[in-house]
C-alpha cells in the first residue's frame, strides 16, 4: 500500500464514487471481488449481523465498482471500504460520499417554514376540487397530482387558507422534481425539520431512524391541530414516512406523479385529487381576468387559439396574459402567430416552453441577463443583496428588478424580501445561460455569490467570537479595500439570527456543483463560518462541508490553508468522539503547520492532540503537550490562549485526582471571566467547576454552577455548551437522588447530544440513565443504558467509557446476586483504568477484595456516577 491513499472528496456522482472505489482497490494490492467480499462477511459476523445479511453476493459487491449505476448501498460502501483496510472513521466518509452521490445523504438541510404563500388573486376554477378538498374529515391527506404548470401549488395554497383557521401551519417544499437536478429532500432531513419547528430538539444525527421520528411527530402533533402542506413531492419512498408522521394533522401533497397514497404505514384516510388542463372556458375565464375582458371578447377565436396553445395550464397562461396586458398595440392574433411560430421548433413541453420564451423575449436585454443569472443561485430561496451580486448590480437596482420581474409572473414572492423561481422557470433559464452566457460570466456570477455571503457572514461570525489564532492574517481571509463594508449586526442575537436564516442557503451553495470551480472562495466561507458551526450546525453537516473544504485547500494549493483545514477536520472528530479519526488529522496539521514555520499553527494542533491524549488517560503526555502549546503561545503575547490551555492543564489535575486543586483553578478562572465579561469562557469554566464538584461529591455546589452556566450558554445561543452542562446537571441531581428532576434533564442532554451529532456526550447520557436506574432498583432498565452506553463507547475506540459502563454493569449483575459475572466486569474495567494509571481503579480494586458482599444488593449502596463530563477549551 502507497501513502497517497484516494480519499473520499470530489465525489459528486456515482460514476465518480465507482471510479474512487476502483483507484482504493488497486492502493489495497488489487484483491480480488471474492476476497473483498469474504472480509466484508467477516466485517459484519463480528458485528453481530444476522448471518442471512451478513454476506453480500461478489456479484453485488463487483457492481458498486462499476460505472453507470443508478443506486448503490451507501452501508455495503463503507464496508467495502473497510475491507479494503481502511478504519471505520474513513468509512463514515465513504458513506457519506455515497449517500451525497445518491442524492440521500443526512446532511441535507430541510427548510420548513410555518407560513403560507398567498394563492395568486387571480385564481379560477377547481370549484368541484376546492369542494372536496374543503369537505374531507380533518385528518385526511389529500394528494393533488398533475403535470407541471397545471396549478397543483396554487390549489394547494387556495384550500390552505380556506383550512388553516385553528391550525398551525407546517410548509415545506420537498424538490421531488428540480430542474437543476438537485436531489429530493430526504425524509428524515424534513422531519428534524419539522420537529425543530415542533419544538423537539434537533435529531439530524439519526436523519436515517425514520421510524424514531415518525414516532416523536406524531407524539408533537397529536395535541395540537395542524395543517401540512408537502409540495412537490417525489416519488412514494419519500412521501409515506412523511405521511405516517403527520397522521394527526391535515395533509395537502403535490406531486407530478400518480402516487399510491403513502404506503401502508400511513393509517389515515387518502384523498386523490388529479388535476386536468383547464377546460376551454376555464382557460378563457382566467385569460379574461388577467388580460382584460374587453380585449378577449374581441378576439375570441385568437384568444381560443392562444389557450390552446399554452395547453390550457394555469401557469403559462399567466404569463402569457400579463405579456398580453402589457402590450396594448398588439393584436391577439399576432399573439397567436408567434406561438405558431415558436411551437414549430420546441421539444419537451412545447406548450408551456412557448409561452415562458415570448414572456422571456419581451424582456429588456439586461432583464433577461439579470432572470438567467438568479437561476445560478443553487438555493430556492434569494433576497436582493444575493441577486446583487450574481448580476453585478446595485442592491437598489436588485431591488427593482425583482419586483418587476415578480410582477410578470416569472418570479414568486416567497416572503418579505424574498423570492423564489417556479421550477418550469428555472429549467428554462438554466438552459438559457447555457447557450447566451459566456462560461466565463457565469462561472464569475457564482464568484461573486460566493464572496457576497462571506463578506456578509464575517461580521456575524465574528460576534459570536474571536477567530483561532492559526487563521489570523490569513492572505485567504482578508477584506479587500474595495469590497462593501458589510452591515454588523446589533448583538451576538442578532449575529446568531442571521446566520440561523441563511443556514440552509449556505449548506446549498457550499454543496452545489458551481461552488466546486471556487476553491479559493469555498475554503474562505467554509473558514469565515467557523464560529457558528462550532456553536450550532451538527456535527455531520460540519464534517461534510469540511471535507469540501479541505478538497477545496489542496486545489487551493496554499500549505497553511490545507494544515487549518486538516486541523478543523480533527477538530470535528474529536467532537464526534473519534479520537483516532482526530489524531490522524491533526498529526496531519501538526505536521503541515511545521513544515511552513507557522508557530501558532503548530500551537493549535499540538493543544488539541494533548486533549486527545487525556481523553485517552495519558495525563502526562497530554500535560507535556499543553504546556509546549502555551509557551508558544505566551511566546507569542496571545494571552488568551494561554488562559485556555490553563484550564486544560487543570482538567488534567482533575482526571489524575487532583480534584481540589483543579477545581480552586477553575473558581479563580470563574471570577476573572466575570470580571473581564467574558460570558463565554465563563461557561466553560463553569462546565468544568461542576465536573470537579461532582467527583468531589459537592453536588449542591454542581447544581449551582450548571444552572448559571445553562443561563448564560442559551443567552449566548451556545448549544454545545448548553448540552455539557445540561449532562452536567442531570448528574448533579441524580448523584442528589431527585431522579424525577433528573429525568427531564437528561431527556434534554440526549436531545442536544443527538441534535449536535456528539457520540462522546450521548455515551455519557446513557450512563448517568444507568447509574439512576440502578439506584433506582430497576436493574433491567439500568442494564440496557449501561450497554448502549458500552456499544457507543466501542465504536468511538473510548476505552475508559467501555471501562465506566463495565463497572455499572458489574453492579447490575452483583445487585442480582451473580457475584462471578460481576468480579469478571470489575477485573476488565480495572485492567482500562490500570493501564490509564487512572484512580478509578482503586475503587474497582475495592469490590474484588470485598468477598461476596461489597454492598451493591444493599439498598443504601453508594451511588457512583463515574467520571464527570469535562469541556476542553
Amino acid at each position: 500500500m502507497g501513502e497517497d491513499r484516494p480519499q473520499a472528496v470530489g465525489l459528486w456522482s456515482l460514476d465518480d464514487l465507482a471510479a474512487g472505489l476502483t483507484r482504493l482497490r488497486v492502493w489495497a494490492g488489487s484483491p480480488s471481488y471474492a476476497q473483498i467480499t469474504r472480509r466484508i462477511g467477516e466485517l459484519r459476523d463480528a458485528r453481530g449481523v444476522p448471518a442471512a445479511a451478513a454476506r453480500p453476493g461478489r456479484v453485488t459487491v463487483y457492481d458498486a465498482f462499476q460505472p453507470g449505476r443508478r443506486r448503490v448501498d451507501a452501508e455495503l460502501v463503507g464496508d467495502i471500504v473497510a475491507a479494503l483496510g481502511l478504519p471505520e472513521a474513513e468509512a463514515l466518509t465513504w458513506r457519506l460520499a455515497a449517500g451525497r452521490a445518491m442524492g440521500s445523504a443526512p446532511d441535507q438541510l430541510a427548510l420548513v417554514a410555518e407560513t403560507l404563500t398567498d394563492a395568486v388573486p387571480e385564481f379560477t376554477g377547481r370549484g368541484p376540487e376546492l369542494a372536496a378538498i374543503r369537505s374531507a374529515p380533518p385528518t385526511t391527506a389529500t394528494v393533488i397530482t398533475g403535470m407541471a404548470g397545471v396549478g397543483k401549488t396554487e390549489l394547494a395554497l387556495r384550500s390552505a387558507a380556506v383550512l388553516r383557521p385553528g391550525r398551525s401551519v407546517l410548509h415545506v417544499n420537498l424538490r421531488g422534481f428540480e430542474p437543476d437536478g438537485a436531489a429530493p429532500l430526504a425524509p428524515g432531513a424534513v422531519l428534524v425539520s419539522v420537529l425543530r419547528l415542533l419544538g423537539e430538539p434537533d435529531h439530524r444525527w439519526q436523519a436515517g431512524d425514520l421510524d424514531e421520528l415518525v414516532a416523536q411527530c406524531r407524539r408533537r402533533l397529536a395535541d395540537r391541530p395542524a395543517l401540512v402542506v408537502l409540495d412537490n413531492a417525489g416519488d412514494e419512498r419519500q412521501l409515506a414516512p412523511l405521511l405516517a408522521a403527520t397522521t394527526p394533522a391535515r395533509v395537502l401533497v403535490t406531486s407530478r406523479l400518480t402516487l399510491p397514497g403513502g404506503g401502508a404505514g400511513a393509517r389515515r384516510p387518502v384523498q386523490r385529487v388529479e388535476l386536468e388542463p383547464f377546460t376551454d372556458d376555464e382557460a378563457l375565464e382566467l385569460f379574461r381576468r388577467l388580460a382584460g375582458a374587453e380585449r378577449i371578447d374581441t378576439e375570441p377565436e385568437p384568444a381560443l387559439e392562444i389557450v390552446r396553445a399554452n395547453g390550457r395550464l394555469p401557469l403559462s397562461l399567466g404569463i402569457t396574459a400579463r405579456r398580453i396586458a402589457e402590450r396594448a398595440d398588439w393584436t391577439l392574433a399576432e399573439v397567436a402567430e408567434q406561438l405558431r411560430q415558436r411551437l414549430a421548433g420546441l421539444r419537451l413541453e412545447p406548450d408551456v416552453e412557448a409561452s415562458l420564451a415570448l414572456s422571456y423575449r419581451a424582456l429588456s436585454g439586461d432583464d433577461q441577463r439579470f432572470l438567467r443569472l438568479l437561476a445560478l443561485h443553487p438555493a430556492h430561496l434569494l433576497d436582493a443583496p444575493a441577486a446583487a451580486a450574481l448580476a453585478n448590480v446595485p442592491v437598489a437596482e436588485a431591488v427593482d428588478r425583482l419586483a418587476f420581474l415578480a410582477g410578470r409572473y416569472l418570479l414568486r414572492r416567497s416572503g418579505p424580501g424574498t423570492y423564489d423561481l417556479h421550477d418550469l422557470v428555472r429549467a428554462q433559464l438554466i438552459a438559457l445561460s447555457v447557450d447566451e452566457d459566456r462560461p466565463s460570466d457565469r462561472s464569475a456570477a457564482v464568484a461573486r455569490l460566493l464572496a457576497h455571503y462571506r463578506h456578509a457572514a464575517a461580521p456575524m461570525a465574528a460576534e459570536l467570537g474571536l477567530p483561532d489564532p492559526d487563521s489570523v492574517g490569513l492572505p485567504l481571509l482578508a477584506r479587500d479595500p474595495a469590497d462593501p463594508v458589510a452591515p454588523a449586526p446589533a448583538d451576538r442575537a442578532a449575529a446568531l439570527a442571521w446566520l440561523d436564516a441563511k443556514a440552509a442557503t449556505l449548506v446549498a451553495l457550499i454543496q452545489s456543483e458551481a461552488a466546486a470551480s471556487h476553491a479559493e472562495a469555498t475554503v474562505a466561507l467554509v473558514l469565515t463560518l467557523a464560529p457558528y458551526l462550532r456553536l450550532r450546525a451538527d456535527l455531520q453537516v460540519v464534517l461534510d462541508l469540511q471535507l469540501r473544504a479541505r478538497d477545496a485547500a489542496e486545489r487551493h494549493g496554499d500549505p497553511v490553508v490545507i494544515a487549518l483545514t486538516e486541523r478543523q477536520l480533527g477538530g470535528t472528530w474529536l467532537r464526534i468522539g473519534d479520537l483516532a479519526a482526530a489524531r490522524r488529522h491533526l498529526t496531519e496539521a501538526a505536521a503541515r503547520f511545521a513544515e511552513t514555520d507557522h508557530e501558532l499553527g503548530v500551537a493549535q494542533a499540538v493543544s488539541s492532540l494533548a486533549i486527545i491524549d487525556a481523553e485517552s488517560g495519558d495525563l502526562h503526555k497530554a500535560a507535556d503537550g499543553f504546556r509546549a502549546a502555551q509557551e508558544i503561545f505566551r511566546r507569542h503575547g496571545i494571552d488568551r490562549q494561554v488562559r485556555v490551555i490553563a484550564n486544560n492543564l487543570a482538567l488534567t489535575q482533575v482526571q489524575a485526582g487532583e480534584l481540589a486543586e483543579g477545581l480552586a483553578h477553575f473558581e479563580r478562572e470563574i471570577a476573572t471571566c466575570r470580571e473581564n465579561g467574558e460570558h463565554d469562557r465563563e461557561t466553560w469554566a463553569l462546565t468544568n467547576a461542576a465536573s470537579a464538584c461532582l467527583q468531589l461529591g459537592r453536588f449542591a455546589a454542581a447544581r449551582e454552577h450548571s444552572e448559571r452556566g445553562l443561563v448564560l450558554c442559551r443567552r449566548l445561543g451556545d448549544r454545545v455548551g448548553e448540552a455539557y452542562l445540561e449532562q452536567s446537571l442531570t448528574e448533579a441531581l441524580t448523584a442528589s437522588g431527585e431522579f424525577d428532576a433528573a429525568a427531564g434533564r437528561r431527556l434534554a442532554a440526549l436531545a442536544l447530544a443527538r441534535e449536535l451529532g456528539d457520540r462522546g456526550l450521548e455515551m455519557h447520557v446513557h450512563h448517568t440513565t444507568g447509574v439512576a436506574a440502578r439506584y433506582r432498583g430497576d436493574l433491567d432498565d439500568a442494564e440496557q443504558a449501561f450497554t448502549t452506553a458500552r456499544a457507543v463507547a466501542t465504536e468511538l475506540s473510548d476505552q475508559l467509557g467501555v471501562a465506566a459502563a463495565d463497572e455499572g454493569l458489574a453492579a447490575v449483575a452483583c445487585a442480582r446476586g451473580d457475584r462471578a459475572a460481576a468480579r469478571e466486569l470489575w477485573a476488565r474495567a480495572g485492567e482500562r483504568y490500570r493501564a490509564a494509571s487512572l484512580p478509578e481503579a482503586a475503587r474497582v480494586a475495592a469490590h474484588l477484595d470485598a468477598g461476596d458482599d461489597c454492598g451493591c444488593q444493599r439498598p443504601d449502596a453508594p451511588l457512583v456516577t463515574g467520571r464527570a463530563l469535562t469541556r476542553v477549551m
